[in-house]
């Protein structure tokens, strides 16, 4: 099994839940924490409000967010990567499919 970025960051809950399941009990609902709540809306804004700084210095931003198919979104992240015309990438996804999108529209084999 070959594991890309994507694994890499969430390997421990990855494997754990897929290889041992039964040792997570997800059937009990808990009440959402407020102060986690808080924290997700403040970092929303801050989000929002960098948005809105880069794009005052004319920067050429491309935003992937609406490509909801993640191969999609790893073809399109490609193609941009290689591009002279786009300075920032919003919601790239860099993985096995980027890697030989890259490798192939390079001409290279991709194959280490």
């Amino acid at each position: 099994m070959r594991h890309d970025s994507r694994t890499a960051l969430l390997c421990h809950e990855y494997l754990h839940k897929t290889y041992a399941s039964d040792r997570f009990d997800l059937s009990e609902v808990k009440e959402p924490d407020l102060v986690l709540e808080k924290y997700k809306e403040l970092g929303r804004a801050h989000e929002i409000k960098v948005l809105e700084f880069l794009k005052s210095l004319q920067l050429r931003i491309e935003d992937l967010h609406s490509v909801t198919d993640w191969r999609d979104r790893e073809i399109a992240t490609a193609r941009l990567l290689l591009s002279d015309e786009i300075d920032i990438i919003l919601g790239a996804s860099i993985g096995e499919i980027c890697e030989l999108e890259i490798a192939r529209l390079r001409g290279t084999s991709g194959r280490r």
